[in-house]
């Protein structure tokens, strides 16, 4: 039978619901089971009048038979939309009960079964009825109740009134006030309801938050947080909160995982300056997992320091200069490197300057100017490249003149071969001259000659020193017979033949002469 039948059909079938529930879903044993099937089998064609009257036989049912009809309306789709009124569902909150020998909560599936449809008002009821029975409560196991109150709580939908959010949140204030008491289910249970609060109550939860932040373990604060996360609540929106969290890092919140990849990106756009403030606090700390922390979130979080990179560029490259270490140098100034193209011109020229240390350092930095410059070089434009170059070949320079191993230049000079334009408009000529002048030097031994040879066999010019570098490069075969010098030559020997200007035969003189 359809509800969209004619109107004889439709009266028809009314009279003869409203007759089926007069003779009543109750029966000398409680529950008429068949005739609540009818209904149910028909929930489609039921009218309202009919479901009204229904829904007042089944609030008057008690115990067992009341248990038993909500369980059969529960069990249809269609019967759960169409038959079951807020009535029937204020009644099934209103049945959760405490019993004293089991310590949590009892009777909750009668209302759970309805949550789904019971919208705003029967959730609001039913939560109510839970906060009742919780401050009713005086026996002495209150933290299996706390924890059957928080599961109850967090297992309905998010969504009650402000009133009764607000009531939420007083009663677990004073639960988690009592013996200062660490229940961070409860806080997941009070956060569970975020999208209900007033704007007022939500103050209230932010304080609440920040006190927590301050002084509860921290394994504590951190299941707090990843729970915020998970389900998208935001528990950093005011600056009472960002300033509680951050003064526990880092000596007492110190995992760097979860700092800089639950908290930080939770932290909003406002507060990024507090974050650049603990960024450099964490940088000047003598502790390498503390700095980490800081040295990670430039690395990951480039955002947040946006309008503060030059504080950051100055407190890393002030850091670095103080390190002896090639490696702690690298690791305070790599993750500026990456993300050298946020920078502009101003912070880019003086990350360069503080590169600079690398330069006047041992064979580790020379090794350690060449990453970062690696790391950075695609981005860099004309200025920039000139800067490098410039610093690079007055550095190499001087250092040659002082007669340095060559061996350790190898790196920054493998810079400048990557360079060769840069490198011509910055005396190209003066630096092949200082660098092929070591070829004289009677100090140094066969493998540290083979170390020069290379070098220079590694640039594309030779800025017009073609001559001279075979001039001091036939002096030094005359007066060695060294093998590894002789390989060194012959691949300098076959770069030169790549070039028109230089004299072929010469070429294949000294091959004869010193290399067959």
């Amino acid at each position: 039978m359809s509800l969209h039948g004619s109107s004889s059909q439709s009266n028809s079938h009314e009279r003869s619901s409203s007759t089926t529930t007069k003779q009543g879903i109750k029966s000398e044993d409680g529950l008429n089971e068949g005739v609540l099937e009818a209904f149910i089998s028909h929930a489609d064609k039921i009218p309202s009048r009919a479901v009204s009257t229904l829904s007042t036989s089944i609030t008057d049912l008690r115990d067992d038979a009341l248990s038993t009809a909500l369980k059969s309306l529960a069990g249809s789709r269609e019967a759960k939309e169409r038959l079951v009124t807020p009535e029937i569902i204020e009644m099934a909150a209103s049945l959760v009960e405490i019993e004293d020998n089991q310590n949590e909560f009892t009777k909750i599936e009668e209302y759970g079964q309805f949550d789904d449809i019971a919208g705003v008002d029967g959730r609001s009821s039913y939560v109510e009825k839970l906060l009742e029975l919780r401050d009713d409560y005086r026996g002495n196991q209150a933290d299996q109740i706390d924890q059957s109150l928080a599961r109850e709580l967090m297992a309905v939908g998010s969504m009650v009134s402000e009133s009764t959010a607000e009531n939420v949140f007083q009663t677990i204030k004073e639960l988690l006030d009592a013996k200062d008491n660490e229940r961070v289910v409860l806080v997941e249970a009070l956060l569970h309801f975020y999208e209900s609060f007033s704007e007022e109550t939500w103050s209230e939860v932010q304080q609440l938050i920040s006190g927590l932040y301050r002084k509860w373990n921290p394994n504590n604060v951190r299941e707090i947080c990843e729970f915020a996360a998970e389900n998208k609540i935001p528990i950093f929106e005011s600056e009472e909160e960002v300033d509680a969290f951050l003064s526990r890092i880092p000596n007492h919140l110190n995992d760097e995982k979860f700092i800089v990849g639950v908290v930080i990106p939770q932290i909003p756009s406002e507060f990024d300056s507090k974050i650049v403030d603990k960024v450099e606090e964490l940088i000047r700390n003598n502790n390498n997992n503390h700095r980490n922390i800081g040295l990670s979130i430039i690395e990951k979080h480039p955002a947040k320091l946006e309008a503060e990179w030059g504080s950051i560029i100055e407190q890393c490259g002030r850091q670095a200069k103080s390190e002896r270490n090639s490696n702690a140098k690298k690791q305070l100034l790599m993750p500026i490197a990456k993300h050298f193209s946020k920078l502009d011109g101003p912070e880019q020229e003086s990350f360069i300057g503080k590169m600079e240390i690398l330069l006047r350092g041992n064979a580790g930095d020379y090794k350690v100017y060449r990453e970062l410059w690696d790391e950075l070089a695609e981005d860099a434009d004309a200025d920039r490249r000139a800067a490098v170059i410039g610093d690079v070949r007055e550095e190499v320079a001087q250092r040659l003149s002082n007669n340095q191993n060559p061996d350790h230049f190898t790196p920054v000079i493998e810079i400048l071969q990557s360079m060769p334009e840069e490198l011509e408009k910055d005396q190209g000529a003066r630096f092949m001259e200082r660098l092929s002048n070591s070829l004289t030097d009677q100090n140094l031994n066969a493998n540290q000659l083979k170390t020069v040879v290379g070098q220079i066999a590694g640039f594309e010019n030779f800025y017009g020193k073609e001559n001279q570098i075979l001039d001091r490069l036939e002096a030094l075969l005359d007066r060695t017979n060294n093998n590894a010098v002789k390989d060194a030559a012959e691949d300098l020997i076959q770069r030169f033949e790549q070039l028109e200007s230089v004299d072929h035969d010469r070429l294949e003189g000294i091959r004869q002469s010193y290399l067959d």
